[in-house]
């Protein structure tokens, strides 16, 4: 239960995070090979999905979403809040599973559990969360990867996809693929660092619809372990207020951190 409890988790909070994002400014050595090409589609990828202006001009986003997971008969609902440049907290309630809450404050990432209790994330997994949860992956995807370049082209679904590897300075690559006809993203492929180990990831997105300019999916199917999960978004909302507290640690992982520091524990 556990397992499939992190894994459940992992793939939803990723797969949003990705199906938020994807695509200039210096930073990035080109690869021998398809450097070109790749940077081409990206770069395609930011117009067609809403252009840098509009990308930019968003500083925060909350999104309301349905998960089920048929082989399971689980349903449940995700309420994901992430601001620039890389604060999020995501809060999934669902049945089987009851309440799991992660997030980050820009520094500590972390999730709380009935079934795992407090953990901070570290190493690969840390990283590759801080990463994937940026909202300006789409518009600055050249200060996030180091290298990219094409891999091949694929039919999903009907549709004949060029496939681009993103290799960031640190932790694990990211292959997405681009409608050659629409210029949108439709499919990913990411390697997950879990407690458990690496997991393959792989999400399909679809029914791409407007929101204050932006081209954002609003049904991704995430495959993990054999397994699927539909996400279905009710709501994209952009630039709302947030609390002051948002993005706080929460009391128990807070704790964790003070405990790591030598700091005495807060008391109220």
């Amino acid at each position: 239960m556990r397992r499939k409890e992190l894994s459940i988790k992992h793939c939803v909070v990723l797969g949003v995070s990705l199906a938020l994002a994807l695509l200039s400014v210096p930073g990035f050595a080109e690869s021998k090979g398809h450097a070109a090409d790749a940077a081409a589609i990206l770069d395609r990828h930011l117009e067609v999905s809403g252009g840098p202006d509009a990308h930019k001009a968003i500083k925060n986003r909350h999104m309301k979403a349905r998960l089920t997971i048929p082989a399971h008969g689980i349903e449940g609902t995700l309420d994901v809040y992430i601001a620039k440049p890389n604060k999020m907290y995501t809060l999934l309630e669902a049945s089987m599973i009851g309440k799991v809450e992660s997030g980050s404050n820009g520094d500590v990432v972390w999730e709380v559990s009935g079934m795992t209790g407090p953990v901070i994330k570290e190493g690969k997994e840390r990283t590759d969360m801080l990463r994937r949860g940026r909202l300006e992956l789409a518009s600055d995807w050249r200060d996030n990867y180091q290298k990219v370049e094409t891999d091949g082209t694929e039919d999903i679904d009907g549709k004949i996809c060029d496939w681009v590897v993103l290799t960031p300075q640190e932790g694990s690559s990211d292959k997405q693929c681009f409608d050659k006809e629409t210029g949108l993203m439709v499919m990913t492929k990411m390697t997950l660092a879990t407690p458990q180990g690496d997991m393959l990831l792989k999400t399909y997105l679809s029914d791409h619809r407007e929101v204050d300019g932006l081209k954002l999916p609003f049904e991704t199917k995430i495959v993990v372990m054999g397994q699927e999960r539909h996400l279905k978004v009710e709501s994209f909302e952009h630039n709302v207020e947030l609390s002051a507290d948002r993005f706080d640690l929460p009391e128990a992982i807070q704790s964790l951190v003070d405990q790591r520091s030598g700091s005495p524990a807060k008391s109220d």
